[in-house]
């Protein structure tokens, strides 16, 4: 019976550990709730953006592509860019700026409960041509936070 006893518990412990790895291990994913909310007030305040991404990772890749839906359903005119860094590396959700849309944005993502810094993004290492516009509202999907 003890040892019985001592096996479930050590099943349950096991249980328990896989539970909280796959926690860590999850994706991030917007519910459709969540989603349908985040469209109606992006909705409301129509602008512009480049929703960038972490090259190469696609877990940020395909919270961007959730994202870009959200976006594109709003009619907001957004247009999407991978960014490699060589010396950094860029975690979680960043809404820089003072600009409207950059408002805008911070208000329905706050509104919905997803989390975000405001911190300057960095440009890419690498990038083509001169641009002598204003710089874009970016919103930027950094690789996800570590656990801890």
């Amino acid at each position: 019976m003890e040892r019985a006893a001592g096996s479930e518990r050590a099943a349950s412990e096991a249980r328990l550990q896989q539970e909280r790895l796959k926690e860590q291990l999850a994706w991030r994913a917007i519910s459709p709730t969540v989603l349908a909310e985040l469209t109606r007030l992006l909705a409301l305040h129509r602008g512009s953006l480049v929703l960038a991404y972490t090259a190469n990772d696609p877990e940020a890749l395909y919270l961007a592509i959730q994202l870009s839906k959200a976006f594109a359903n709003a009619s907001w005119q957004a247009t999407a860019e991978s960014r490699t860094y060589a010396s950094r590396i860029i975690f979680g959700i960043t809404i820089p700026g003072d600009s409207a849309d950059a408002v805008n944005i911070r208000s329905a993502f706050s509104a919905v409960g997803i989390p975000f810094a405001v911190d300057p993004v960095p440009p890419p290492d690498m990038s083509f041509g001169a641009s002598t516009a204003p710089p874009p509202t970016i919103v930027m999907i950094g690789s996800k936070p570590p656990p801890f």
